[in-house]
């Protein structure tokens, strides 16, 4: 989070407001809004919104992987881990599952566990040959004791079981590979040392055949085992370029490993920041490089993109690129393409970066050598008007903007805005509430996840009936139902500024605020009726500090004023 959007105040920094029929103004009020009394925390202390888990020891990030997330649906099961096949997603918690359609989210199934059942702790789950094979041990008892427990997916009813007994420590996933063997992880943590001796180092990898029998087994880096902070390995799977990839158990981070070619000990290749947290994982057996994560805290299945970052080149060979395009192709180039997942939710390109076919403006917008729309002078927005936005609908697109910039994405009637801004130079962004990815001058981000000045960010809107989410650079960071009580005087504050959240149809605009801004890739779907889009009840806006305060209220009583006389 950038310094200037930290508050020394705590959330409960809040508004009061008295506005509107219901709330009349007494004609001596002089601020709309006043900041509750309360003890200011420690300045070393961190405000940290309900779904961050605590920030992970510092390791080097992958300059080679990059991680997209593509969409999230909330499943109450989402505690343990996911599992995948071509249609469904199926979610595990430590004794139930749930089934969900993949393209609808829809759940159509579940297998939960009779009171008194001899299941404790699910652990993670992998889908073979039409059914479903789970990773079970008795964690957090004593000795640790791991079994194998398998249902049919077509009925959801628990078939088999194999008990591995007393033996390597609590099984946390496993694999089947393409000669017939199986791989397993048997965790060990931190707090059980002084019981069993043994601590995050002892967990191990084993390959086992397909009658379950030993046949080999690796240890993970000492550095990695240290790194999972007490925790152990709790996912695995081989993904892209058929490396090995690991999570822990909290961190929002996905490990790339190697088999030695020499030795036992795994080798530790690179780090891939990612928005689920650590458990347990799924690559999609259909499309390459589409990974399935949950979130714990939330029960939130996350479906994210891991792919290869594109490489590095110079200005003079970007420039000499463009050049052979043009001449070897006369047509319309993309800049971006719809991702198979993108053409399955029925997305549609509004910009392709190379024609402003259905866009309106003054000549003040051009197409640069990026594809990117760039206001390269005054003369106002940037309008598209071949159709308006859909009523329920998820807009993507990128933005960059220059050193102080103020802009956005206006998509619904009258000032209902998607901020995009400089956080840093801009005056704006001493308060939240007017920040990058906030519902400007209505609610306020959870966190700054803006990317330094002058690099490409990734925008999400997505609105289905009264819900409201913005994503900022792969987290969302703003997810609310409009019409909950306890965000009426945030929504009041929107009112003020002109904005109705119950109108539809307006057409999307890029604002030309007086500073160079750029967007790019603009893509949009409408949300079907029956795809569920749920509020998050732990959504925390970040709070506002006094002084951004005290400028907000005495805005909002000049917009007042004129409406008093």
């Amino acid at each position: 989070m950038l310094s200037r959007l930290r508050s020394p105040l705590s959330l409960s920094h809040l508004l009061a407001v008295s506005l509107g029929t219901a709330c009349l103004l007494p004609s001596t009020t002089s601020f709309i809004f006043a900041a509750e009394a309360e003890a200011t925390p420690k300045p070393e202390q961190k405000t940290k919104g309900p779904e961050d888990p605590p920030n992970p020891p510092a390791v080097p990030h992958s300059t080679t992987w990059q991680h997209e997330e593509l969409r999230r649906f909330p499943a109450a099961e989402a505690n343990q881990g996911v599992a995948v096949d071509d249609t469904h997603a199926y979610v595990i918690s430590n004794s139930a599952i749930g089934k969900y359609r993949k393209d609808t989210f829809e759940k159509v199934a579940e297998w939960k566990q009779p009171k008194g059942g001899p299941l404790i702790h699910l652990n993670a789950g992998i889908v073979h040959n039409g059914k479903l094979y789970g990773a079970h041990s008795n964690f957090p008892g004593i000795p640790m004791t791991s079994s194998i427990e398998v249902w049919d997916t077509s009925t959801m009813q628990h078939v088999d079981s194999h008990s591995l007994g007393i033996d390597m420590g609590s099984l946390t996933w496993i694999e089947p590979q393409k000669d017939g063997t199986w791989l397993a992880c048997f965790a060990h943590y931190s707090k059980d040392k002084p019981r069993t001796g043994r601590d995050p180092s002892w967990t191990e990898l084993v390959k086992f055949d397909s009658e379950w029998r030993r046949t080999g087994g690796w240890v993970f880096p000492t550095a990695l085992t240290a790194h999972f902070g007490g925790s152990s390995c709790s996912g695995g799977a081989h993904g892209p370029e058929d490396l090995l990839y690991v999570t822990g158990h909290t961190w929002r981070e996905l490990y790339v490993l190697k088999f030695p070619t020499a030795g036992s000990v795994l080798e530790w290749v690179d780090t891939i920041p990612i928005s689920a947290e650590g458990q347990a994982f799924n690559w999609d057996p259909k499309e390459p490089g589409i990974f399935y994560g949950i979130i714990k805290r939330t029960k939130e299945v996350v479906v994210s993109r891991i792919s290869k970052r594109p490489p590095a080149t110079t200005d003079d060979t970007k420039a000499k690129a463009n050049a052979e395009a043009k001449q070897e192709d006369t047509g319309a180039k993309p800049s971006s393409t719809l991702s198979e997942e993108e053409q399955r939710l029925g997305f549609t390109p509004i910009f392709d970066g190379t024609s402003a076919d259905g866009w309106e403006h003054k000549g003040n917008w051009v197409i640069d050598e990026e594809g990117a729309f760039y206001r390269k002078a005054k003369g106002g927005d940037l309008t598209y008007k071949k159709a308006l936005v859909p009523d329920d609908f998820e807009l993507r697109f990128e933005w960059k903007v220059s050193k102080g910039c103020n802009s956005g994405v206006y998509y619904r009637p009258a000032q209902y805005e998607y901020q995009v801004l400089d956080n840093v130079n801009s005056p704006y962004g001493e308060n939240p509430r007017q920040a990058a990815a906030s519902l400007f001058f209505c609610m306020a981000p959870s966190k700054d996840a803006t990317k330094p000045l002058g690099e490409w960010n990734t925008a999400r809107i997505l609105c289905k009936g009264n819900v409201i989410q913005h994503w900022l650079n792969e987290e969302k960071v703003l997810d609310f139902d409009y019409t909950d009580p306890k965000w009426a005087k945030e929504v009041e504050l929107l009112r003020i500024r002109g904005a109705d959240l119950s109108k539809r149809g307006a057409n999307l605009k890029l604002q030309d605020h007086g500073q160079d801004v750029w967007f790019r890739n603009l893509r949009w779907r409408t949300i079907p009726t029956d795809e569920i889009v749920t509020a998050s009840p732990d959504f925390t806006p970040m709070p506002i500090p006094l002084a951004a305060l005290e400028k907000e209220n005495a805005r909002v009583q000049q917009m007042l004023n004129p409406k008093k006389k």
